[in-house]
């Protein structure tokens, strides 16, 4: 089925997919613990402590897998992407509609900005944030649950999702396709997984990025994760992942988000303006780390603090039309018979 492109602003998403639900209800006291590999908050220790580089601090679980800073800045650049998000979907936090969601599983959390809002609006949902920094609240709402574990490895839940929600994971994962298998098995029957993406590959309706230095970084940085076998752009193969792990009823839809106040539309110049804040804050977060130490072209940190400078004046300048494409997908899992 052809994907829905909407410029972002012009509408809001539809909702496609119907969720099943179980006939047993979630049981707070019985889900306690989510995989017997995570690391709980509550028995943190040195061996996942941040570490320090280039002014920013780094997650260390596990060491150099991770590519951007888990420090207060990254954070709140996650709770501003979250607001990015919220005004793409029209206020809401998924496309897809569950009427009654009991066991949910948010993966790369962050700061549990999702994971929280999500189990504050279904009382009756539990909702696990899994990431490999402990950066969420310490005290939460009890039928939330944040623990730390890797879902680059075989995930060893003991329980089924109804719902699995990723979100910006872009730059996180060198084999994208064992996430989607991964949550294909760890879904229940009939279970959903949305993923709410960018599409990392910067575009202009006309030629105001050909030579700029916004067009450099993404060249540099392109290449600086591919050497960590990282794609930037696989969110546009998403629906190949679906498809072949097995998810059926796959629909998506695309928006184009303007990066800065340039498009015409009073909604579609302040979403730009919240894409244009949120890339503002990415640039040292996702530049400053792969760029100095990842091949083929190690710069010096003084050379990518020149290079982000120009990257700025780029982002702020009129005369250059650059946008991104979101990519909200979801999948069912099929029934057994």
């Amino acid at each position: 089925m052809a994907s829905n492109i909407a410029l972002v602003g012009s509408e809001s998403p539809d909702p496609h997919v119907h969720n099943t639900t179980h006939d047993d209800e979630a049981d707070l006291a019985d889900m306690n613990q989510v995989s017997n590999t995570d690391i709980p908050l509550w028995e943190m220790n040195a061996e996942v402590l941040p570490v320090e580089m280039h002014g920013r601090k780094y997650q260390s679980y596990p060491e150099g897998e991770y590519l951007l800073p888990n420090d207060e800045r990254e954070m709140e650049r996650l709770d501003l992407q979250h607001e990015l998000f919220q005004r793409i979907l029209g206020g809401r936090l998924h496309m897809v509609l569950l009427p009654s969601p009991q066991r949910v599983l948010d993966m790369g959390t962050g700061t549990g900005i999702w994971a929280l809002e999500f189990a504050d609006r279904h009382p009756m949902a539990v909702v696990y944030g899994i990431d490999l920094s402990a950066i969420q609240p310490k005290f939460v709402a009890p039928n939330c649950i944040f623990q730390i574990d890797n879902l680059s490895l075989p995930w060893d839940f003991d329980l089924k999702f109804d719902f699995i929600h990723g979100r910006s994971l872009f730059h996180c994962f060198s084999n994208p396709v064992h996430i989607f298998q991964e949550a294909f098995r760890t879904l229940a029957d009939g279970g959903i997984l949305e993923m709410q993406d960018f599409i990392f590959d910067f575009r202009s309706p006309d030629d105001s990025l050909k030579g700029s230095a916004l067009q450099e970084w993404s060249k540099l940085l392109d290449e600086a994760f591919k050497s960590k076998g990282i794609d930037l752009t696989c969110v546009s193969n998403y629906r190949n992942y679906f498809e072949e792990v097995g998810f059926e009823d796959i629909q998506q839809k695309e928006f184009a988000l303007p990066v800065g106040s340039w498009a015409e539309g009073e909604s579609r110049k302040i979403l730009g303006h919240w894409c244009q804040a949120n890339i503002l804050e990415l640039l040292d977060a996702i530049s400053l780390l792969p760029l100095t130490t990842c091949q083929p072209k190690v710069m010096s940190l003084q050379a990518v603090e020149v290079l982000l400078e120009r990257v700025r004046h780029d982002l702020q300048d009129p005369d250059i039309h650059a946008y991104l494409q979101v990519l909200i997908i979801h999948g069912r899992k099929p029934k057994t018979s």
